[in-house]
């Protein structure tokens, strides 16, 4: 089920569109305005940024808040280097953006 039949049809038919099949997604991107793209983006960003906020960086804060890191130390990874750190993480980025499979 979508989000979209769970909830209220007619409370998110204007923000949820429903699923529809695709064959051409460069022509409909092409077919389709600027600001229609943009205000997508600007939602899928939204939605992404509170999932992140809720579901890892608020229980981060109250962990560290709490003070529960000095009796679980798997909570403080230990990060070793190879090469200097600002160099190493972009290179693994890099080859893992390259081998992954497309």
């Amino acid at each position: 089920l979508q989000l979209r039949e769970v909830i209220h049809p007619t409370l998110l038919a204007r923000v949820i569109r429903p699923q529809e099949p695709q064959p051409d997604l460069l022509g409909n991107l092409l077919n389709e305005s600027g600001p229609t793209h943009a205000k997508r983006m600007l939602l899928s960003f939204a939605i992404y940024a509170a999932l992140l906020i809720v579901h890892v960086w608020l229980p981060a804060q109250l962990l560290s808040s709490c003070r529960v890191t000095s009796a679980l130390p798997f909570l403080r990874p230990k990060f070793y280097h190879i090469l200097s750190s600002q160099l190493q993480i972009p290179l693994e980025l890099l080859i893992f953006h390259l081998t992954r499979p497309a």
